[in-house]
């Protein structure tokens, strides 16, 4: 059976988001942590580049989740906020979305969601 015609129906509820973000969020606190540490004793970065490639795949999952496209200078919104987080903003249509908190990008993703279903 092919599944060239497969339709994505996965969803994700704004609680089960948000407990994504948390596990995230504890991963980054104790990699900075551990960073600090390595730095006091020696020059060192630390980044464990497995755990490090587990988070970006797990934002592009929820990316695709979300309909939030790829951009090729920052990944989708959810990398960007990752990374840019807690001064990530994005300006849509001359409004901007200040995405200070995983609740913050999830409501400013569910309507995006919900803006392009209205144009379909």
């Amino acid at each position: 059976m092919s599944n060239e015609n497969f339709v994505n129906t996965v969803s994700i509820t704004k609680e089960e988001f948000l407990d994504v973000f948390k596990t995230i969020e504890k991963y980054q606190k104790h990699s900075d942590v551990l960073d600090n540490a390595i730095r006091t004793v020696g020059d060192g970065y630390f980044m464990f580049d497995a755990a490090e490639s587990l988070v970006s795949t797990i934002c592009k999952l929820l990316g695709i989740i979300m309909d939030s496209p790829e951009d090729p200078n920052y990944g989708n919104d959810i990398e960007y906020y990752i990374y840019e987080s807690p001064h990530a903003s994005i300006t849509v249509d001359e409004k901007e979305y200040k995405l200070d908190s995983p609740e913050a990008l999830y409501d400013y993703l569910y309507e995006m969601k919900q803006l392009s279903n209205k144009e379909v």
